[in-house]
């Protein structure tokens, strides 16, 4: 910006009032960002939970449904993402012998089953039979982060953050509090599906917090509070840049 000049000098009385009318400009958008900011940190509550009890387990033509660790959540459900360790292998089982498949045959990974059950009973499906299809051999141990808005499951079993089958949106507004499960099965046997273990991250509209961070995969976080923060900067910095006297 080049300022008013009075007998090759700035005016500083135009500088002063046109100081006055950006920050009366700015200070709205300053406003909101601080309050989306603080909004973004209120009212949350995290709560991780892990499987209880029963894991690691090889599932071969069969199913089960593993209990996580209790929640004692007051607020509604936000925002809910799960990972789950597993793998999917032609026989043997590779439970205690290492990460990678011993079977080298086809891993038929469309066997796999899993479902997310809530304390009240409302189901999400993960994966369901024919969801995936598989590979030779199959992938090993994994671990799959499932997350609303990732990337869609398909093909092969493999690492990473997916969208799962049904939506996890499901349990928004819904409470959190009590025992969640994971339902696991196996539908075809001779290709053995082995969970070793899985964490669940709910999301509350409360202040608290509660069991350990359990992510097997790291689960990314929102990205609003972070780029409001950097447009905060931003703004502050223009109304630096915006009035400071030019040589």
């Amino acid at each position: 910006m080049t300022f008013a000049q009075h007998n090759g000098r700035p005016d500083v009385g135009l500088v002063v009032q046109e100081e006055i009318a950006v920050k009366r400009m700015i200070a709205p958008v300053l406003g909101f960002a601080v309050a989306a900011l603080i909004g973004s940190s209120a009212n949350a509550g995290v709560y991780f939970a892990t499987d209880a009890a029963g894991l690691p387990i090889s599932l071969d033509s069969s199913s089960t449904t593993i209990s996580a660790t209790p929640i004692a959540s007051t607020g509604p459900v936000t925002d809910v993402t799960i990972s789950i360790d597993f793998a999917k292998c032609d026989d043997p089982s590779i439970i205690g012998a290492g990460p990678r498949c011993i079977g080298q045959g086809f891993s038929f990974d469309r066997e796999i089953v899993f479902t997310l059950f809530n304390p009240g009973g409302t189901a999400v499906s993960l994966v369901t039979q024919d969801t995936y299809s598989g590979s030779t051999p199959g992938a090993g141990r994994v671990t799959v982060t499932f997350q609303d808005g990732a990337a869609a499951l398909g093909g092969g079993v493999t690492a990473g953050t997916f969208a799962p089958v049904g939506s996890l949106s499901d349990f928004i507004g819904l409470s959190g509090t009590g025992v969640w499960q994971l339902f696991a099965q196996d539908t075809v046997g001779s290709d053995r599906l082995d969970v070793f273990a899985f964490c669940l991250r709910v999301v509350t509209d409360d202040n608290g917090s509660g069991g350990s961070d359990c992510r097997i995969a790291q689960v990314s976080e929102p990205t609003s509070a972070p780029l409001l923060g950097v447009a905060l900067l931003g703004l502050m910095g223009l109304a630096h840049r915006r009035f400071r006297p030019q040589a």
